[in-house]
């Protein structure tokens, strides 16, 4: 998938704040810092291109949203597994002969009552 102007939409705060989350090295924080800054498409927007970094600043950009797009599904999939109308169709289906299926001795004495 593709994230049309990707790179030129992130926001640097939110950048610095998750590198800092994992790196603890204070001169590279500074380092990576300058570079950030050094080229903005608006202010405190923008990403590098070209580079080396720019995948690593990527991919640290979108861990987090891939890690709380994989639990929402996680919840939505539980809560649908929950809901009595969330079952598919055919699941449906299956359960409801089930449960008015008749036993073929049951319907078998029904029939010789009948005609007895």
């Amino acid at each position: 998938m593709d994230i049309h102007k990707f790179y030129d939409s992130i926001d640097l705060g939110i950048m610095l704040d998750l590198l800092a989350r994992r790196i603890k090295d204070r001169p590279l924080l500074e380092l990576f810092r300058r570079l950030l800054e050094s080229y903005c498409t608006a202010p405190g927007k923008g990403l590098p291109i070209g580079n080396l970094t720019s995948q690593y600043f990527g991919n640290v950009y979108l861990d987090e949203f891939d890690h709380w797009m994989k639990e929402t599904r996680r919840q939505l999939e539980q809560q649908r597994q929950e809901l009595p109308f969330g079952e598919p169709q055919q699941e449906q289906s299956v359960k409801h002969e089930q449960q008015h299926r008749v036993p073929l001795r049951s319907a078998r004495q029904y029939r010789g009552r009948d005609s007895g």
